[in-house]
C-alpha cells in the first residue's frame, strides 16, 4: 500500500524554491503570532472558517508536526522530519480574512510556515507493510459482547463500569488482569 508523506527539512529556502516561481498573490493571513510555549496549558484549537469565531484561529500548545499535519491535511504518522519536531511546541494566533475557505486557510498556514520557519519539504511516495481486515466470504462472524454487569446507561451517565473506578473514581485493574 502506498501513502503520502512529507519529509520537513528546515533551511533558508523561500516560496520560490518550493514552487518554481513567485506567487503572484500568496495567501496570507492578516495578522499572525507564533511564539514558543513556556507555560504548561492544554493543547488546542480554536476558531476558523465554520466555526463561532470564523476571522480567527488559534493553536495551542502544538507541535511543529500538528501545524504541518493541519497545512497539508495529512495524518501525524505522515510527516517525516527530525525529533524535534514533535517536541517543541507553539502557540499560533491568527486572524483570517473575511470570507476565507478552509481550504485557504490551510494555504495560508503553509505559506506562515514557510515565512516564519523556513520551511523546506517535499513529497515523496513510500511504500510499507499494513493489515486490512476484511469480511470473508461466509461473512462476518463477530458478535457484540455481551457485558453480564453491564446496566442500561441513563443520559448523563459515564460510560465506565463503576467495578473498575475505585472509591475516588480513580481507574483500578481488573482482578483478572493484576500482575
Amino acid at each position: 500500500m502506498r501513502g503520502l508523506f512529507i519529509s520537513a527539512f528546515f533551511s533558508i529556502v523561500g516560496c520560490c524554491t518550493l514552487f518554481g516561481q513567485e506567487p503572484k498573490d500568496p495567501l496570507v493571513f492578516e495578522v499572525a503570532s507564533v511564539k514558543p510555549v513556556t507555560d504548561v496549558v492544554p493543547a488546542f484549537v480554536h476558531g476558523g472558517p465554520g466555526t463561532d469565531d470564523p476571522g480567527r484561529i488559534t493553536f495551542g500548545r502544538i507541535p511543529l508536526t500538528g501545524l504541518l499535519t493541519f497545512a497539508y491535511e495529512t495524518q501525524f504518522d505522515q510527516v517525516l522530519g527530525p525529533d524535534w519536531l514533535s517536541v517543541r511546541e507553539y502557540e499560533v494566533i491568527a486572524k483570517i480574512p473575511k470570507g476565507a475557505t478552509t481550504e485557504q486557510v490551510h494555504v495560508m498556514m503553509q505559506n506562515l510556515l514557510i515565512e516564519r520557519f523556513k520551511l523546506a519539504l517535499h513529497h515523496e511516495t513510500r511504500q510499507f507493510l499494513v493489515y486490512e481486515l476484511t469480511v470473508g466470504k461466509s461473512g462476518s462472524k463477530l458478535k457484540p459482547a455481551v457485558d453480564p454487569d453491564a446496566r442500561p446507561l441513563k443520559p448523563g451517565d459515564v460510560n465506565i463500569r463503576s467495578q473498575l473506578v475505585d472509591e475516588n473514581g480513580f481507574p483500578r485493574c481488573h482482578p483478572e488482569y493484576r500482575a
